[in-house]
């Protein structure tokens, strides 16, 4: 029996016609299909036919079973929809994603997949084993995550090598889902190409590896701090400075490595800074190793894009060097400013003393009484200690007048042993290291026995039970380093002479004060204070530096350094005193505008049988020479009012009378002046006081 024609949709007639034409002619058909039938009332209704051959009494016949599809046409096409809807979204995906089977061939590749892995169309990667496309290297692992995930566990993420259809590789990173597709247990495997950002992850580390560098060839600390006071970066200074390595100290928290009481003295500043301020602050440290060392201190805070505070960077300078240095300066400028006072107080205490000196002898020499001519020889003798008193002072301020020669510092010091040895008394055990092929200085030879002896005589004062003295020399080269602590000190080659003793030693609070005049450690009445200033001032004054090392209990060493000179050296000659020479009636132009010391002077060349003229300032003087220019020699001071100095009244007193000799005479003999012009070249200088 066969459905009336009118019952079969117009579209599907032509397929059931050549089914029943198939079996008629005993060709193979299907027993069962699928079509649309039209109901009475026009309506499409899909069924299903099944097929089978019975015996129906006793005759071949055909059992048709008809079965509504609707329901089940609904559901697939509600199926289909959402899978379309799925491969829209899938497609629209800039991650690759594909679906395998069970066995691990794929069934669905989206269109970033396609273009990941180098495929035209679908069917280039449709039914290709998912394996093939993995490098050998994680096969086996990606077999074992397959497992997994087919057992419902869920896959982490993992980055993998693949390979692309003609044999390239790239980094990947993909995670494995188990889901249903088209009613079929499958898994989808998402995939995402990170090529650049492992591109970009090389770039950063190079950059982090070229800022650690950078920061750890930095002498500054630095380091990152975050919210809650835990190190995340430390340059290799900043860790060493607390006895880490920078692995050692990130993850540590402050208060760790500095301590909780460090921590609390400076957490007002760390919550001004958390709270989005810079801070900074001074302080005093101990490092790992035992120093203390002066930081100065900048918090800076690390903002994220909404301004909230995510940590701060620190960053610490070690200022202890220029600490040290703007302390030396201020010693070396509170020194200069003693040095400028006490010369000048020497200066004029030098104009006194020529009058009171010369006043003196002049009463000497009239008394008869031997009760008064003895008081007058002490108080000659007086004098002479107070001029001995300015002398140190001049030496001291810089601006005594030196003879320097070229000296060898070892036959210098050598010489001396046997007077120190005498001097210090057998208690005193005197030991002398000499260099060999010591270089030469330059340093006038008498003010440089005169230093050596006082640092022996203050050694000896240090060990009042008996000790140890050293005297050494040697040949240094002082570098940048070393001058650049010691303002106005030039780098070079110097010679060095050492007096080292294991006495008391001197208090660290009282080191720098030891070379200012009148400071003394010893009681009341047993020094002046000025032998050390003294030994200072010819120092510098030379073109050298003192240094002094000292510690309580294990006594001192004091440096001298002197400038080598690359001269031959000089015989010193032998000092010859003679009586004072007496005049013929020579004529002297006398310029000295001090009136007391001007009144003595003439009465002294007089009494020694010389004619003066005298004159108050250099101008003065110039306008005798003019009118009476017949003069055998002018005596002048180095300094004068008026605009013309004692050189430039001696150059001009030359030209007009060029065969006059010129002795220039002062109490404040500072070798920058005494040399313009001439002065200790052509001239002569005679130095207050005098008699």
């Amino acid at each position: 029996m066969r459905p009336p024609a009118q019952f079969v949709a117009p579209h599907h007639r032509e397929m059931l016609n050549r089914i029943r034409t198939a079996r008629e002619r005993g060709e193979p058909a299907p027993s069962s299909y699928d079509f649309d039938m039209c109901r009475k009332d026009g309506s499409i209704v899909p069924v299903q036919v099944v097929i089978r051959s019975i015996d129906w009494q006793g005759k071949p016949a055909q059992q048709r079973t008809y079965v509504d599809l609707t329901e089940r046409k609904q559901a697939e096409r509600v199926l289909q929809e959402s899978e379309a809807r799925y491969r829209s979204v899938f497609d629209a995906s800039p991650d690759a994603m594909l679906v395998t089977h069970v066995d691990g061939s794929i069934k669905f590749a989206n269109t970033a997949a396609l273009d990941l892995f180098g495929a035209e169309t679908a069917d280039q990667l449709l039914g290709r084993d998912m394996i093939e496309l993995v490098h050998p290297k994680h096969r086996e692992s990606v077999l074992r995550r397959r497992e997994r995930s087919l057992q419902g566990q869920t896959a982490e993420i993992t980055e993998r090598t693949r390979l692309r259809l003609d044999g390239s590789e790239f980094p990947s990173e993909s995670r494995g889902v188990r889901v249903t597709w088209e009613g079929e247990p499958a898994i989808l495997v998402i995939i995402r190409d990170i090529t650049e950002r492992r591109r970009t992850e090389a770039a950063l580390r190079e950059s982090e590896t070229q800022l650690r560098l950078v920061a750890d060839a930095s002498p500054v600390l630095i380091s990152y701090i975050d919210r809650d006071r835990i190190i995340r970066f430390a340059n290799k200074a900043f860790a060493a400075r607390h006895g880490y390595t920078p692995d050692e100290i990130v993850g540590k928290h402050q208060a760790e490595y500095w301590g909780k009481d460090a921590h609390q003295n400076v957490n007002d500043l760390i919550e001004k800074t958390l709270a989005g301020n810079v801070t900074t602050n001074e302080g005093v440290r101990e490092h790992a190793d035992g120093t203390m060392h002066h930081h100065f201190t900048t918090r800076a805070p690390h903002f994220d894009d909404d301004g909230n505070v995510l940590g701060y960077f620190n960053i610490i300078l070690d200022v202890t060097d220029q600490k040290r240095t703007e302390e030396q300066l201020r010693q070396s400028q509170k020194m200069e400013a003693v040095g400028q006072l006490t010369g000048g107080v020497a200066h004029d205490f030098n104009n006194l003393l020529t009058v009171i000196l010369g006043s003196l002898e002049f009463i000497e020499r009239r008394l008869d009484d031997p009760q008064l001519k003895s008081m007058a020889r002490n108080a000659l003798d007086a004098s002479m200690r107070g001029a001995d008193l300015t002398e140190r002072l001049l030496a001291y301020s810089r601006k005594q007048s030196l003879s320097p020669k070229v000296v060898d510092l070892n036959e210098c010091a050598g010489g001396m042993v046997h007077l120190m040895r005498t001097t210090l008394g057998e208690s005193i055990d005197v030991e002398v290291r000499f260099a060999d092929d010591l270089w030469q200085c330059t340093a006038d030879p008498s003010q440089l026995e005169n230093a050596i002896l006082n640092l022996a005589i203050n050694a000896r004062d240090a060990m009042p039970q008996g000790g140890h003295l050293t005297i050494e020399t040697m040949n240094v080269l002082l570098g940048d380093d070393f001058a650049a602590s010691r303002p106005g000190f030039a780098a070079g080659d110097y010679v060095m002479v050492s007096v080292s003793d294991d006495g008391a030693g001197i208090p660290q609070g009282i080191l720098d004060r030891v070379f200012e005049p009148f400071f003394t450690t010893k009681d009341v009445g047993e020094g002046t204070g000025l032998g050390l200033s003294m030994v200072y001032g010819f120092v510098k004054q030379s073109g050298g530096d003192v240094e002094v090392k000292s510690e309580e209990g294990k006594g001192t060493t004091i440096r001298l350094y002197l400038p080598r000179s690359v001269e031959p050296g000089v015989p010193a000659e032998q000092a010859v005193v003679d009586d004072a020479p007496l005049g013929r009636g020579e004529k002297i132009l006398l310029i000295e505008d001090q009136a007391d010391v001007r009144t003595i002077t003439v009465n002294i060349l007089n009494e020694l049988g010389y004619r003066v003229v005298e004159a108050a300032q250099g101008s003065e003087a110039l306008e005798i020479l003019q009118s009476t220019p017949e003069f055998d020699l002018l005596l002048t001071d180095i300094v004068l009012p008026g605009g013309l100095n004692g050189t430039d009244v001696a150059g001009r007193a030359r030209g007009i009378n060029p065969g006059i000799k010129v002795l220039f005479i002062t109490g404040f003999a500072d070798e920058a002046v005494t040399r313009k012009g001439g002065v200790g070249a052509e001239f002569e200088l005679l130095k207050k006081p005098f008699n």
